[in-house]
């Protein structure tokens, strides 16, 4: 009988023999915990898979497993399904980790049964990280013996990466967790919503131990940071994936996920309809938004007041009674409105948020909330 494996190390593999080595060196150079790295090679034409299985010739733990090209999705549940781990990992091919401290971090997975372990991470490009992944990967020490839908609020680490996190494997394949195969973005945000509902214990790191690489000209991710439309309709597929999600698996009847599910919807997607390169875009957005979110309902309801303003606007928009041109005029006055000029935007957007300071340095904090008031102006 085999030795039992601790650790999944499941390695989504597409045109990555820049970065491949790197990244199994990074998790090959523990020994403490026994693990398996299943590489699941979409269809590389490139030396990625050369490189694997020279690896793999000196490296028992390494498995190269071709696939298909089918995306990421796709080559990420291939690989949960294989695994036989008693924690499941998502390494992508182009970042890499602190296996040791990883492996600490698995150990005391394991001693405490943690449902899911979430930690920290770095970025290989601190000045030009998008201020969301900053937000995401800047973790504190908490720890919950259950789980609570306003953690999706209150705990940014939740959400959105899956490459922060250390799973127990059982509670994925018993739930049939999967990544969404029709998101080409967002899929990972997706995954949280339907995963935490069923946790029991989440254990919170401040240690950054992810160390994620900003670059990738070509990928999915890069393209949704310049293309405002793409994302948002990326984003808005994957928020309604889950609402779907949520009424089949029964989640949608405890009230207070479908409040938390609202205010997320708000928090992930409000802004981004404003910055829409047309004012069509925003009016068609906004009425969506308003739909998913069930405006009207959640004004009436005690959490839908603390997000007054965002659903009463949304409401104009949809119900104004005038057609498209009062929508343009409403949606109009909001962009340029007070709200979003001057002192009141720089303390709303800069002071607030200035926990994150420390994280990425003062000077790109301040670029990135300047730009923002010259852009929204």
């Amino acid at each position: 009988m085999g030795k039992k494996i601790d650790l999944s190390v499941i390695i989504p593999v597409y045109q990555s023999e820049q970065y491949i080595a790197e990244c199994l060196q990074s998790i090959l150079c523990q020994k403490k915990i026994n693990i398996e790295v299943l590489c699941m090679d979409d269809g590389s034409t490139d030396q990625s898979s050369h490189i694997i299985q020279n690896i793999a010739k000196s490296e028992k733990r390494v498995q190269w497993i071709p696939l298909e090209h089918q995306g990421v999705s796709h080559t990420r549940n291939e690989g949960l399904k294989r695994a036989k781990g008693e924690y499941v990992f998502f390494l992508d091919a182009d970042d890499k980790v602190d296996g040791k401290t990883l492996a600490k971090a698995l150990q005391k997975a394991q001693k405490h049964q943690v449902s899911v372990y979430v930690f920290g991470a770095k970025t290989s490009d601190p000045y030009h990280t998008p201020f969301w992944i900053q937000k995401a990967f800047s973790t504190c020490n908490k720890r919950y013996e259950k789980f609570e839908p306003e953690i999706f609020i209150r705990e940014r680490g939740i959400r959105p990466s899956a490459s922060n996190k250390l799973y127990k494997r059982e509670l994925l394949i018993k739930n049939r967790l999967f990544f969404c195969e029709d998101l080409q973005i967002a899929e990972d945000h997706a995954l949280q919503f339907l995963t935490f509902p069923y946790v029991k214990k989440i254990w919170i790191s401040s240690q950054r131990i992810y160390y994620y690489r900003i670059h990738q000209e070509s990928s999915a991710v890069s393209r949704s940071l310049k293309d405002d439309t793409f994302r948002t309709q990326q984003h808005f597929f994957a928020m309604e994936y889950v609402k779907k999600e949520w009424i089949q698996r029964g989640i949608w009847n405890k009230e207070e996920y479908a409040e938390t599910f609202f205010l997320c919807c708000l928090d992930f997607l409000f802004d981004a309809i404003f910055e829409l390169p047309t004012t069509e875009d925003s009016i068609f957005y906004a009425k969506r938004l308003y739909e998913l979110i069930n405006g009207q309902k959640l004004c009436e309801s005690q959490t839908g007041k603390q997000y007054q303003k965002q659903i009463d606007l949304l409401r104009q928009i949809v119900q104004n009674g005038e057609g498209e041109k009062k929508a343009k005029q409403i949606l109009s006055e909001y962009k340029n409105g007070e709200e979003k000029k001057g002192l009141s935007y720089i303390v709303y957007k800069v002071i607030a948020p200035a926990r994150y300071i420390k994280w990425i340095g003062w000077r790109s904090t301040w670029e990135h909330y300047i730009g923002k008031v010259i852009k929204r102006r």
